[in-house]
């Protein structure tokens, strides 16, 4: 079954954070009441920081039952600028009381980004038990080739079935990468995906209003994802690729 596309858009990539942390606030409180806790998985780049902050502020959120991911890893030392891990502790964990045991980074002191991976995988496990994992919220961002985690247009781990984990390849620095890979992003509760700016607009445009084409772009395999797919686009990014909605 095809996941519907839920097209959100703010006026700037401020709005588009406010907006989008008030709704991951609801889900986030939703997963607490039904499970006593919530399972949250992150992005990284720059795109999600105006969202970190605003859910840094929001004192709905019932952080010391909130367990934190991250959808990919830059294979850097935490101490390094591209660490996305370094990037939401800034923005967003610092900021709010979650538990030390309930923050669970990739492992990039680790010699080979495959073990890494395995290890990642085996933490999830623990998290969640027996079963296929299914995050109350996987959050992403898009890039502007279309990939998402770290998944890129022709990625091996595109073609990835049988792992939740995998290490990859990116075509700029920091190339190597640990990531989730389909079989998990697809089963989570609820996915939010935020692309902000024009310069993503021609795959935007693909992505939502073309027949899905996961090899060329791999952020329309969203289109089969289990759960709800939600879609926080800024103004200047919905202009930019002719979507004809106004926000």
């Amino acid at each position: 079954m095809m996941s519907p596309m839920d097209v959100r858009i703010g006026l700037d990539d401020k709005d588009v954070g406010r907006q989008a942390a008030a709704a991951a606030a609801l889900i986030m409180r939703q997963a607490v009441r039904d499970r006593a806790r919530c399972t949250l998985a992150l992005s990284g780049g720059r795109t999600p920081m105006p969202f970190y902050a605003q859910l840094a502020v929001d004192s709905t959120i019932e952080w010391p039952a909130v367990h934190v991911f991250w959808s990919d890893e830059r294979y850097v030392p935490v101490s390094d600028p591209a660490s996305n891990q370094a990037a939401a502790r800034d923005a967003l964990l610092d900021r709010v009381v979650c538990p030390a045991a309930n923050v669970h980074p990739v492992r990039t002191d680790l010699p080979d980004p495959d073990e890494a991976a395995r290890d990642y995988e085996r933490r999830i496990r623990d998290v969640f038990g027996s079963g296929q994992p299914a995050f109350d919220l996987l959050v992403l961002g898009m890039g502007s080739d279309g990939h998402i985690a770290s998944i890129f247009p022709a990625s091996p781990a595109l073609a990835e079935a049988e792992r939740w984990v995998t290490a990859a390849m990116a075509p700029g620095a920091p190339r190597v990468r640990v990531t989730f890979t389909l079989p998990l992003i697809l089963q989570a509760r609820a996915i939010f995906v935020i692309v902000t700016g024009a310069s993503k607009s021609a795959a935007l445009r693909r992505v939502l209003t073309m027949p899905p084409d996961g090899i060329a772009l791999p952020a329309a395999r969203l289109r089969g994802a289990s759960g709800a797919v939600t879609w926080w686009i800024d103004a200047p990014a919905a202009h930019a690729a002719g979507l004809g909605i106004q926000a």
